[in-house]
């Protein structure tokens, strides 16, 4: 089997474990009293306490008294690598994972859901600087992306200044709205001006539970089943219809976007249903391209799972070029070891899309 080289675009670190940021000290004296506490529950699993607000919200069927092999959020915050950049390294050595690109596990991708914009730089900050010592263990191996206060549109554009010219970070992620506002709010073209000037790009991260971050599944979901079935790939095809139909990518033509932790199955039925209503009702939208030219210019990204049947047809629809592999490691959908070895291993795709999917992509969308 040839090798490939492997960059795993979207893994995850637990910036809320004990051993983790240690948030009273790294939040200064003007927070310390503010700071993020943890809260453990019976299960094993836990809860950040901030701003009055749990930390991400209990799950409907889980936090109710489901068995702890099944809470998701306890079991997956139990591997020592999540926090420590030394195990990570050798679980990744394990996996085969050459490079991988690292976003927050709670606070990280729920920051811009704080009521207070200034409490939210202080936490991304705090955050920010752990993380970079993190990466800086293995700099050539391990890459931050920034976590931002986005309700706080001109501290988070400076922060993203300070997190890749001073810290080494590799870009921004995003939830998929801000309080209610969507991605395409001409209220975060600071954020994005800098991220086009410094050439890394934002990436909207699927999520959920989070205060702030609306929900579209939120309410009518009963348990986790439903929350992970709806909210990922909805909330982040929202996501990406802003960046392309609200005119994002046209207010910032170098400007690159990716799209995690959804799958990518859905993408050729959305671009088709996006360049149909463009057809129809295009003079509605700021767009100057149908939608679908923006992702053939290669400028838009989507993480795949490792064992999505669909994967060959997306490929065979749109070619390999806008598909990145994705470990999740230790999030939900992760399994590890064995998804490099998996997907490598596919008989219904071919070695060059491989290559494009396990790396080549994430190479050129975090310049690596």
């Amino acid at each position: 089997m040839p090798k490939h080289r492997v960059i795993d675009a979207d893994g995850h670190v637990m910036e809320t474990h004990p051993d983790a940021v240690q948030w009273r000290d790294a939040m200064g004296p003007a927070y310390r009293d503010r700071a993020p506490r943890y809260i453990p529950f019976p299960t094993g699993g836990g809860r950040m306490f901030l701003e009055g607000k749990i930390w991400f919200e209990p799950i409907p069927g889980v936090d109710a008294g489901v068995p702890a092999e099944e809470d998701n959020f306890a079991v997956h915050s139990t591997r020592p690598g999540m926090w420590d950049p030394h195990v990570r390294i050798e679980d990744m050595d394990l996996d085969g994972i050459d490079q991988a690109v690292l976003f927050g596990g709670v606070l990280a991708l729920a920051a811009s859901g704080l009521d207070d914009g200034d409490l939210a730089l202080a936490l991304c900050r705090a955050y920010n600087d752990w993380l970079a010592g993190y990466c800086a263990a293995y700099p050539e191996r391990l890459k931050g992306m920034c976590a931002l206060p986005l309700q706080n549109p001109e501290g988070a554009a400076a922060e993203l200044h300070r997190g890749v010219t001073e810290l080494g970070l590799v870009g921004a992620h995003f939830p998929t709205n801000v309080h209610g506002r969507d991605l395409d709010d001409a209220a975060l073209d600071p954020v994005y001006a800098v991220a086009q000037d410094l050439d890394v790009p934002v990436c909207s991260h699927g999520g959920y539970l989070m205060p702030g971050i609306d929900n579209m599944a939120g309410p009518r979901s009963p348990n986790q089943f439903y929350l992970n079935l709806y909210t990922f790939p909805f909330e982040l095809m929202t996501a990406m219809s802003r960046f392309i139909c609200g005119g994002v990518l046209d207010r910032f033509p170098r400007l690159r976007v990716g799209i995690m932790e959804g799958y990518v199955g859905w993408l050729p039925f959305w671009l088709n249903r996006m360049d149909s209503q463009y057809e129809k009702f295009g003079k509605q939208v700021p767009a100057k391209l149908r939608p679908s030219e923006y992702v053939e210019s290669g400028r838009v990204m989507v993480t795949c799972d490792y064992d999505e049947t669909t994967l060959p047809q997306v490929v065979d629809a749109l070619g390999a070029g806008n598909i990145l592999y994705a470990s999740d490691y230790w999030h939900i959908d992760a399994k590890f070891p064995g998804t490099v070895e998996y997907l490598a291993g596919r008989d219904d795709l071919s070695g060059e899309a491989k290559g494009r999917i396990l790396g080549e992509n994430a190479a050129e969308l975090f310049k690596l």
